[in-house]
């Protein structure tokens, strides 16, 4: 296939993007990292600084690393992923929203449970201000806001996100679930 595109990095990175999408889903982190890695150089190299698609290529890897337990690195992973994002498309793209729902993830997995509320909340207002209260991706960050809330101790709040996001998922006919960032298995 490498073959076919000629040399073309921007595709090559394309390629290797989908081969860590798919070692990553696999479970292969180590595999999913050199691929991502990997696109992040080609990227780089055939790009402007503030390309969108260099964004995606840090944020893959912060997700990785994430995965891999190294949650400095997946935060700096992340953070320059929006700092491209936000130069690139401005400060309320769903991308935005979405590096600050990843980076809000790693916060929680590090018990940063103040900062991940702190960037979830901001993702809320993003999502809620491109798409409406009664959003299903509006739902999913409620359910965030909660999962941190509810790490914090802050009871009442949590159960009002949770709520919330059930009740968007009720109204959008989307598929209600119970967050599983807060270890409740599904039965």
């Amino acid at each position: 296939l490498l073959t076919r595109i000629g040399g073309d990095d921007v595709l090559e990175a394309s390629l290797s993007e989908h081969e860590g999408v798919v070692a990553w889903r696999q479970g292969r982190f180590a595999d999913a990292e050199t691929a991502h890695r990997h696109a992040l150089e080609l990227r780089r190299r055939a790009l402007p600084a503030e390309d969108p698609r260099i964004a995606q290529s840090l944020s893959n890897l912060g997700i990785v690393s994430n995965a891999l337990g190294r949650r400095p690195e997946a935060a700096t992973f992340h953070l320059d992923a929006l700092a491209v994002q936000e130069k690139a498309l401005g400060t309320k793209h769903p991308a935005v929203a979405r590096s600050l729902s990843n980076l809000g993830s790693v916060y929680y997995s590090d018990q940063r449970y103040q900062d991940a509320l702190t960037v979830q909340k901001r993702s809320l207002e993003i999502l809620r201000e491109i798409n409406g209260p009664d959003h299903p991706q509006v739902a999913s960050a409620h359910n965030n806001v909660g999962s941190d809330l509810l790490a914090l101790g802050r009871f009442d709040e949590a159960r009002e996100n949770f709520t919330r996001s059930l009740e968007i998922k009720i109204g959008t006919g989307a598929k209600a679930r119970v967050p599983a960032r807060i270890g409740y298995k599904a039965e």
